[in-house]
């Protein structure tokens, strides 16, 4: 098991969201805004975000 997180800045889309998660073979990304965690974003919010 991978212990590294995997942070996303929280001016970025979720398409980037996603396409992090899928280089990163992960299924989240924490969200951080000036430095600090602010957020998660799953590949199941992405999923349902896009109907």
């Amino acid at each position: 098991m991978e212990n590294d997180v995997v942070v996303l800045d929280g001016n970025r889309t979720a398409k980037e969201a996603l396409r992090s998660m899928l280089e990163n073979g992960v299924w989240s990304v924490v969200v951080s805004l000036d430095g600090l965690p602010s957020g998660v974003v799953t590949e199941r919010f992405v999923k349902k975000s896009n109907r």
